[in-house]
């Protein structure tokens, strides 16, 4: 028998899943937003966003749920591990990012590249989408080029974004890198004295509360990390120490005979003791 022409019954689908045009009649396109796709039979599109009986592909047209089905059997994932490709900031001007945005993942363009119509691709979104459909995602012609458009590259680097460490900085996309691995106060790095891990910002804060608890040697009065290995460094002045201790001492007791002679001096000529303290 022929199929039914009829309206399908919508199914339920979820962003992620692979569909196919299983019909075409032109009643199921009444009210559809703007941009429709333009689909043949069978068909297949990765459903990008749903909004009531409508749903978006990543060249962000529109088209109706009620004309497709899953095109494979588990319908929950799309045939290509396609993970967003492009810059994920916070930009300081959203403006100036949207002229930049990738229509296939929806942010900023890496490694952009330009189409004839126009549009802005993420390399890498560009060749997965061609693994699935060569036709352009937005207008929708084949056989036209892309190239890399690097002017377009050179001011997606000068756009500035919000370090994404929330250390408040405000840089280039082109200085984020090193700024996160040298210069960003938020950055995680390890404390030498204790081995936690601490902002960068708050190291010498930390350092300060950390050595409170390390012991103090009992010869030269500082708290070192390690006792052990800080008597065997500081052998010489150690032993410095000790020598003008022990020439302290010696003066002391030289100091302790002498009293001790007079007092003796003074209990032989009164003949009695006495309380000399």
């Amino acid at each position: 028998e022929d199929a039914d022409p009829a309206p399908l019954l919508m199914r339920s689908f979820d962003v992620g899943n692979l569909v196919k045009f299983v019909n075409l009649d032109e009643e199921l396109w009444d009210a559809c937003p703007m941009p429709k796709l333009s689909p043949s039979l069978g068909s297949a599109y990765n459903i990008a966003q749903i909004q009531d009986e409508w749903f978006q592909d990543r060249s962000s047209h529109w088209g109706p749920l009620r004309a497709v089905e899953l095109s494979h059997e588990t319908g929950t994932e799309p045939p290509v591990d396609w993970t967003p490709a492009g810059y994920d900031e916070t930009w300081v001007s959203a403006e100036e990012a949207e002229k930049s945005k990738c229509p296939i993942c929806f942010m900023v363009a890496r490694n952009a590249l330009a189409h004839e119509c126009g549009e802005l691709f993420c390399e890498d979104c560009w060749v997965k989408c061609q693994g699935e459909d060569e036709r352009c995602p937005v207008c929708r012609q084949e056989g036209h080029e892309v190239a890399p458009a690097y002017a377009n590259r050179r001011a997606i680097q000068r756009l500035q974004i919000v370090c994404p460490n929330k250390c408040g900085q405000v840089l280039c996309l082109s200085d984020k890198e090193d700024h996160l691995r040298s210069k960003c106060g938020h950055r995680p790095i390890r404390c030498p004295d204790c081995d936690s891990e601490v902002a960068a910002g708050q190291l010498a804060e930390h350092q300060v509360l950390c050595r409170e608890n390390w012991p103090i040697c009992e010869l030269c009065g500082q708290r070192v990390k390690n006792l052990a290995v800080h008597m065997a460094a500081q052998t010489g002045d150690h032993m410095l120490r000790m020598v003008e201790g022990l020439a302290s001492l010696r003066e002391e007791v030289k100091d302790l005979r002498t009293q001790n002679k007079a007092l003796q001096t003074r209990l032989c000529k009164d003949g009695e003791p006495q309380d000399f303290f």
